[in-house]
């Protein structure tokens, strides 16, 4: 059983989505600007979380910005791939946040028969100017598509389910402890400061932004790991089955996140192996031999406590061999799992 959760990063700014096609401000707006972006990691701690998990940005061009007749704002025109999409005048954040799913569908080739289209800009590195693929040129006023993803992720687009069943297109990274999950993001340049609440809209009071900085909002959930525990019986004594115990418990920052008994029965001298998995990245894991078998002696074990990776399966080996004391054993195996909706265990007997 697991101790495990999921933990949300504050941002700086807030949504980004917001962003209504008109607006007034201090300034005219002006279309033939050049325009850039900026992804930011965020705090000091973010930063560094992103830079382990290698994370960078993709950017995809869905529509082009067109002046609204007689405000100082402007709309939208949607692009050719993304011909089905449509930008309403009075969308609100969880409007842009469906439609930056349906973008993201189209842009990553999602849905069956669908090719993945090619983004303007691929691989920015967090923290720096975005312009177009090849560098020559800076990004023109309209609407884009941002996908963050880790740069060393082959399969990076994954999907997860929200509690009324409805599922969301993310991308992922890796850092050593953590999966880190982003949602498709759509920015529009140029845009205004963002309000007290934290909204960047261009219905805000101000000069337009045609350098546009942006902050990344991922969410963590801790990574797990497995152990194998390997018993090897040099002596089987044949008149009954020989029945082998082990705890494992596994600690994380103080904490048990992880507790169980594990049974192995032999029927003949060899080898077995058992798998455990669900076991936080970095907890510290200490496999104890409770019951050797009514007719058998510990040989052998491991030295210490072992440590859970992402990458790697750690391992732990029980060595036994027969004593002569032909005394028989059996048992069963309780196990126990955490309801986290009445917070409390719940015992299974096999």
């Amino acid at each position: 059983m697991r101790h495990k959760w999921i933990r949300t990063l504050a941002v700086a700014l807030g949504a980004m989505l917001a962003l209504p096609l008109m607006g007034s401000a201090a300034q005219d707006l002006d279309l033939s600007k050049d325009c850039s972006l900026t992804v930011s990691p965020g705090g000091e701690e973010t930063a560094a979380l992103l830079a382990e998990a290698n994370v960078v940005v993709d950017l995809y061009k869905v529509a082009e910005a067109t002046q609204s007749s007689g405000v100082d704002g402007y709309g939208f025109q949607v692009l050719g791939d993304y011909g089905s999409l449509t930008i309403g005048a009075d969308m609100d954040n969880d409007a842009w946040k469906d439609l930056a799913q349906d973008a993201a569908r189209i842009a990553l080739g999602v849905d069956p028969g669908t090719q993945p289209k090619l983004p303007i800009v691929s691989g920015a590195p967090l923290g720096t100017d975005i312009t177009d693929s090849d560098g020559s040129e800076a990004l023109t006023p309209g609407l884009y598509l941002m996908i963050a993803r880790g740069a060393n992720v082959a399969d990076y687009v994954t999907t997860i389910k929200a509690e009324d069943g409805t599922e969301s297109i993310v991308t992922v990274a890796y850092s050593g402890d953590y999966i880190i999950r982003f949602a498709p993001e759509l920015v529009a340049v140029p845009s205004k400061e963002a309000d007290e609440n934290g909204v960047i809209s261009t219905l805000n009071p101000g000069d337009w932004i045609y350098g546009l900085t942006v902050f990344l909002k991922p969410d963590l959930e801790e990574r797990d790991g497995s152990l194998e525990i390997i018993k090897d019986l040099l002596t089987y004594e044949d008149s009954s089955e020989a029945l082998f115990l082990f705890q494992v418990e596994a600690v994380l920052d103080g904490q048990l996140v992880y507790s169980d008994i594990v049974s192995m029965t032999f029927n003949a001298p060899g080898e077995q192996r058992k798998l455990l998995e669900g076991i936080p990245v970095g907890a510290e894991v200490t496999v104890t031999e409770v019951y050797s078998g009514a007719s058998y002696t510990l040989v052998s074990g491991p030295n210490g406590p072992v440590v859970i990776s992402a990458d790697e399966v750690a391992s732990v080996t029980f060595v036994n061999d027969y004593d002569y004391s032909e005394r028989e054993s059996h048992g069963i195996t309780n196990n126990f799992t955490f309801d986290l909706e009445n917070g409390e265990w719940v015992w299974v007997q096999e």
